[in-house]
């Protein structure tokens, strides 16, 4: 995936997009840590009432430690495959409009439904099993990109 934007006041208005809440971002949040035209490996994708989200790790990622949620149009697609470790998972009904109805992404994450909030709040065994799945799917995507701007 390559960013398509970074600050959340210039969204072009084709998109469609009524205001950052619906995009599941805070009222104050304007710039987000992204970085134009920079591809991104996705670690996760999920479906939610608010649409398509991608998980990547961001430019805030070393502070962080964990991927963050991104509306999926905030990205051009660079390769449209999958990665071949993903499943895909439903969750419960729907409590949210945050709430996933389809989650893709390795087992270990769609297997559990606590599994990025137990990450994101620094678990060990989370954070080890995310970091070993991360650096198979960035290698995985490192070969992508070049294959992908070889056919070009």
């Amino acid at each position: 995936m390559k960013a398509r934007v970074n600050d959340l006041a210039k969204l072009p208005s084709d998109w469609g997009v009524v205001d950052r809440v619906e995009l599941g971002f805070s009222a104050s949040v304007r710039e987000i840590a992204l970085t134009l035209g920079r591809s991104y490996t996705v670690y996760a994708a999920d479906v939610t009432r608010r649409g398509v989200g991608l998980y990547i790790a961001d430019d805030a990622f070393a502070d962080l430690g964990y991927p963050v949620r991104y509306p999926a149009i905030f990205f051009e697609f660079i390769d449209p495959r999958l990665s071949p470790s993903w499943v895909s998972g439903t969750s419960a009904p729907a409590s949210t409009s945050a709430s996933p109805l389809l989650l893709i992404s390795f087992e270990d994450w769609t297997n559990d439904p606590l599994f990025h909030e137990r990450l994101a709040d620094g678990s060990a065994r989370e954070q080890t099993i995310f970091a070993a799945r991360k650096r198979a799917l960035d290698l995985e995507h490192s070969q992508e990109v070049t294959g992908a701007e070889r056919e070009r």
